[in-house]
């Protein structure tokens, strides 16, 4: 399949846009300009980036180099994206428990919600406002997702760390940053010479 050179353009800004946010958590990755260019501040970032997480720093993206980015990406970006959409903390901070009810249950389970579009391993829960065992399954799922014990109960700091998981999914399905199908490079960017797509 033929790909424009708008496409090409857009699928090197895209993995630029990676770049700089990953370099916002590893400060050994140049700091780069997202423009749409494969020049050579780009492709020092690829070779420092490829050291950085294992791969050989050929700077060239190839699936390898594009699925590690993508990874380093996410994991960079839930840290960084500040909390916007999601912020009210429950009342009083009293935590959040199986047998609950209320709006802020309506709100957790949206959440939980959107999130499960990008888990495969995370199912949807029915928006009832009622904090049930799908609703305490799901959240012991994310709490395993963002590294806390699944406990189920949902206190001040799992709420804002849900928030923070939420806006950032949130931004990917409202702005299209992404697919949600990380696991396919661009085919403008599965090239051997760096220099063919720039």
């Amino acid at each position: 399949m033929q790909i424009s050179d708008e496409q090409k353009k857009e699928d090197i800004r895209e993995a630029q846009i990676y770049l700089r946010v990953i370099a916002e958590q590893n400060p050994a990755i140049p700091i780069i300009v997202p423009d749409g260019i494969y020049d050579k501040e780009t492709e020092e970032a690829v070779k420092v980036f490829q050291r950085e997480y294992g791969l050989s720093p050929t700077g060239k993206i190839d699936a390898e180099t594009w699925n590690e980015l993508y990874r380093a990406y996410l994991e960079a970006a839930v840290y960084f994206l500040p909390l916007q959409a999601v912020t009210p903390l429950t009342k009083n901070n009293v935590p959040l428990t199986e047998g609950d009810a209320g709006y802020l249950i309506y709100i957790l389970q949206a959440m939980i919600n959107t999130v499960a579009q990008f888990y495969d391993n995370l199912d949807s829960v029915t928006i009832n406002g009622i904090y049930d065992t799908e609703t305490a399954d799901g959240v012991k799922q994310i709490q395993r997702i963002i590294g806390k014990e699944p406990t189920g109960v949902v206190d001040a700091p799992s709420w804002n760390s849900f928030a923070l998981l939420y806006n950032f999914h949130a931004a990917i399905d409202d702005k299209d940053i992404i697919s949600s199908e990380p696991q396919t490079i661009p085919a403008s960017l599965a090239v051997s010479n760096v220099k063919s797509v720039g």
